[in-house]
């Protein structure tokens, strides 16, 4: 348990290297360190900033931990009566083609992936919540804590942060974190809840956390596990598939190169722009390399 604090001390390089040497001396963890790193040997190094926490791990142990809660634990916060009607909600959720999947089921939650945890976190949850009718008291309390914690998950997971967003964000974070162990007792300050104070304070360090974060890694970890067929030159097979989809993004922007190309030249003589589609000689190549026939036709000249 970690109770709610606004007055923590961050650590310094200075604190670390006394914490260190005080666990090698003394042979037990002190303040969490178990000795001197060979980091600390590297000219210029800041063991106090040079590891940030990994956002992708604080989220899914958020948002997991506060579902949990919600379908597991007895309280008036329990909705494990409503699980049937969220299922069936999520299951007839049409989510937009830039999303990867589609809503996985409460029911299906243990087994949840990190795109999943992130985009019920993101956008399910509120509008489940909102299309069902649970009492008054729930909304007021449960629901307007969570709010918090989404608005403040959309913050951090933008491509661009202005200062007063990040602001805004660290006094979400803050009253959420605060007010959880107010609603649901001081024994649910996890540790993921503690590090999640500091995601502020990593992406003032280290920038968006979409670009930082173990998130862009979980599908590519997927994708090289459906390019493997065989039980014999496991890595010969996944480094020949990964080459052949780098060919096919290298000629998807050659074609998008030479359709712009083309549509410059054209408004460039100032002829009339009818119809700013691919050529059928440019369609043909986008079907061979990956876009199905029904989806090309659409850009095809009339």
């Amino acid at each position: 348990m970690y109770k709610f604090r606004d007055d923590y001390q961050l650590r310094t390089k200075e604190r670390i290297i006394i914490f260190g040497k005080e666990a090698e001396r003394s042979g037990k963890v002190v303040k969490g360190a178990k000795g001197r790193t060979v980091l600390s040997l590297l000219p210029g190094v800041d063991e106090s900033t040079i590891v940030s926490a990994e956002f992708m791990q604080i989220c899914l142990g958020v948002i997991r931990q506060v579902l949990e809660i919600w379908t597991t634990k007895s309280g008036l916060w329990n909705l494990k009566y409503l699980v049937p009607d969220l299922d069936k909600f999520l299951q007839h959720l049409k989510p937009p083609s830039l999303f990867p999947r589609s809503a996985r089921t409460i029911s299906d939650s243990p087994y949840w992936e990190a795109y999943d945890c992130l985009y019920w976190g993101m956008f399910y949850s509120i509008l489940a919540f909102h299309s069902l009718l649970i009492n008054a008291q729930w909304f007021d309390l449960y629901l307007q804590h969570w709010i918090q914690f989404v608005v403040a998950l959309n913050i951090l997971m933008q491509e661009q942060v202005t200062i007063y967003e990040l602001e805004k964000c660290d006094s979400l974070l803050k009253a959420f974190v605060q007010e959880l162990g107010t609603l649901y007792g001081e024994k649910e300050l996890s540790h993921n809840l503690q590090q999640l104070l500091h995601a502020c304070l990593n992406v003032r360090r280290w920038g968006q956390n979409f670009h930082c974060c173990s998130f862009p890694f979980e599908n590519n970890i997927g994708a090289m596990g459906s390019t493997v067929h065989g039980n014999n030159n496991i890595g010969k097979e996944i480094t020949d598939k990964k080459r052949l989809s780098q060919g096919v993004e290298v000629l998807r922007s050659t074609v998008e190169i030479c359709h712009m190309s083309r549509l410059n030249e054209n408004q460039s003589l100032g002829a009339p722009l009818k119809n700013p589609a691919f050529s059928s000689d440019e369609c043909d190549l986008l079907v061979s390399v990956g876009l199905t026939t029904n989806a090309v036709q659409v850009f095809k000249e009339h």
